[in-house]
């Protein structure tokens, strides 16, 4: 009988916990990338180098230089609408690669078409002002984009598992901005 050495046990940790790491880092949710429907507005980010659909209904603001972008959920069209959902979208070249500015409670990898986006989701402030999140972020070369869905005072859908009503419509809106995300040429 062949007895382990202190270096065998501690190889055999080694070659354990890479398997492990390599097993959690390449598992993740797939999701096919769609083309919404032929009545949501474009918007494309000229700064960046991306573009997004979102419904019709609702509003689009964008701050000087693309860095942020908020579109506001069923708000009839008017900027800065009563809409307590809403999506935010970050932008910002980095050298250190990609990572949500929003620290969440877990993350899991989604791979929508041929894009890797890392999942965080969490909530802050107290009720009734609490605002609970969900943020998808994808990069290219030095750029990363952050896409949050955010809803303010919405209770967690029973038995979900997550911080958002995932069952709402806005949040269903949410999913078809994520999936028409695609990178584009910088003019």
């Amino acid at each position: 009988m062949h007895k382990l050495s202190y270096k065998d046990i501690f190889l055999l940790f080694i070659i354990l916990l890479g398997s492990i790491f390599v097993t959690r880092c390449s598992s993740g949710i797939t999701l096919e990338a769609t083309i919404p429907p032929s009545t949501w507005n474009s918007y494309q980010n000229r700064w960046y180098g991306f573009e997004i659909e979102y419904p019709p209904d609702s509003s689009l603001v964008e701050n000087i230089g693309g860095s942020n972008v908020v579109i506001y959920l069923n708000s009839g069209g008017e900027p800065f609408g009563a809409s307590d959902r809403f999506i935010v979208v970050n932008s910002r070249h980095t050298v250190s690669g990609c990572r949500d500015p929003i620290e969440g409670s877990h993350s899991v990898v989604y791979l929508i078409g041929d894009q890797r986006f890392d999942q965080t989701e969490g909530k802050s402030g107290g009720s009734p002002l609490e605002t609970r999140w969900i943020s998808f972020t994808t990069g290219q070369d030095e750029i990363c984009v952050t896409l949050t869905y955010a809803s303010k005072g919405e209770n967690s859908a029973a038995g979900s598992g997550s911080f958002v009503n995932l069952e709402s419509a806005e949040y269903t809106s949410f999913e078809g901005v994520l999936r028409s995300f695609r990178w584009v040429e910088v003019e």
